[in-house]
Parts: structure tokens; C-alpha cells; sequence
């Protein structure tokens, strides 16, 4: 008894049961039906994104969009930018769209197409974009843009 209960306290013991733990939450978290669809489906991320994200979407997802199902499933592993306002507007701005803002569908198909192209991850492009436009970061083509500080010569949206 007491041998065991050393082992439990040891960090041996410790990682087992947080082992033992998130075993047992997936297990009795992902009911089949869910995980039949997912290894169904081998269609796009976005079919993927919408059944999570929309309102009529199969597995839905409460309180969640598109850009918080998008970094939820960048968070376990998928290979997706998170489309929110900062980076819909800068591809917006930037012509990638046809109108500013992109939506998110567009966010993602753009971002697929700038990985593919330099070999960036989805989540490496989705940091670099947005760190132009977030507060304490770059802070370039924010909601008020400055255009003075833009190193993008070309950009459409450019106010001098």
C-alpha cells in the first residue's frame, strides 16, 4: 500500500495519471458517430470547419464561428489559420479578395495558396499576416491603417 502510494506521488505516477485522464475523456467525449465522421469524411477542412461552425452544421459547435472553430483546430493539430477580422481585412486590403474584408472561406483559400506557394504552414502564415495588423506587434494595417509604415509598395488600399 504504501509502495504504491509512492509511486502515485512520483512524477512517473503523476504523468501516468494525467495519461490515464485525458484517455478517459476522449474516450467517453467522442462517441462514435463522431469519430465516423471525421474519418468519413476525407473531404476539405472546410467541410470540416462548416459542420463545426455553422449554425445547421452536423456537429456544431455552441457559442463558436468560423474563426474560433479555426483556432480551436489549430490548437489540436490541423493545419488552418484562424480567419478573423484582423487577417480578413488585411487580405482584403492587400487585393488577395474582392472586397475588404475577405470573408473567412476566402481568408482560408488565400492562406492555402501563400503556404503552398513560400512552404509555410497554415498556422506560420496565419502568425506572420497577423503580427502586420495586431496591437503591439507590427500594428501596420490596422483598423487605422499606416500606410507610411507599409513596406507593401504596390498595396491597393494604400493611402499616402
Amino acid at each position: 500500500l504504501k509502495e504504491n502510494e509512492k509511486y502515485l506521488d512520483s512524477i512517473q505516477g503523476k504523468i501516468d495519471q494525467f495519461n490515464n485522464a485525458v484517455q478517459s475523456m476522449w474516450s467517453n467525449t467522442l462517441d462514435s458517430d463522431v469519430v465516423k465522421f471525421f474519418v468519413d469524411l476525407g473531404t476539405s477542412l472546410v467541410e470540416i470547419v462548416k459542420s463545426l461552425s455553422l449554425d445547421n452544421g452536423r456537429y456544431k459547435l455552441k457559442t463558436m464561428g468560423i474563426p474560433l472553430v479555426c483556432e480551436y483546430l489549430k490548437g489540436v493539430g490541423v493545419d488552418v489559420i484562424k480567419p478573423d477580422s484582423l487577417l480578413c481585412r488585411l487580405l482584403g486590403r492587400l487585393g488577395y479578395a474582392k472586397k475588404v474584408p475577405a470573408t473567412a472561406w476566402e481568408a482560408i483559400e488565400i492562406c492555402q495558396e501563400i503556404g503552398k506557394e513560400y512552404n509555410l504552414s497554415q498556422p506560420m502564415v496565419d502568425t506572420i499576416l497577423w503580427q502586420y495588423c495586431a496591437k503591439d506587434k507590427f500594428e501596420v494595417c490596422t483598423a487605422t491603417p499606416k500606410c507610411h509604415k507599409c513596406k507593401v509598395i504596390d498595396c491597393p488600399s494604400r493611402i499616402i
